[in-house]
């Protein structure tokens, strides 16, 4: 019996000392920043508008930022920067930021809401309107 207790403390005092390997955590599509961008307030159907916006994030544990213009709903769009993220438990300081024009063309006339993920805790709107030639 002596020789079990023993054992247990042994046991107890080896797997106490193991040292734990960092979490690691992945997102396919983690939110960026949105830091600055331009959305024209007027437009015609049919003509091509110009949506610029610049997108960043803060650490080398990000890779792969893009920014994107979603449709969510007839005339509702969604603007934001995501990337991959991986992260075994600390990342180091970097910045990286990706700069985007993207083409938008309204096929019909009516007021275009735009919104703006600036950051996980932040959403902006702005709004085209689009009238007919």
């Amino acid at each position: 019996m002596k020789n079990f207790k023993l054992l247990i403390v042994i046991a107890f005092i080896f797997l106490a000392s193991c040292e734990l390997d960092p979490s690691h955590v992945v997102y396919n599509n983690a939110i960026g920043y949105i830091t600055s961008y331009s959305i024209p307030s007027t437009g015609k159907v049919g003509e091509t508008l110009s949506i610029a916006a610049m997108g960043e994030a803060y650490s080398d544990c990000w890779k792969d930022l893009k920014i994107s213009l979603d449709k969510s709903t007839d005339k509702k769009y969604v603007l934001m920067a995501r990337g991959y993220y991986e992260s075994y438990g600390s990342c180091n300081p970097a910045t990286i930021s990706v700069d985007t024009t993207i083409a938008f063309k309204p096929e019909t006339a009516g007021d275009y809401v735009i919104s703006i993920i600036k950051s996980q805790s932040e959403i902006l709107f702005d709004t085209i309107v689009v009238t007919t030639p």
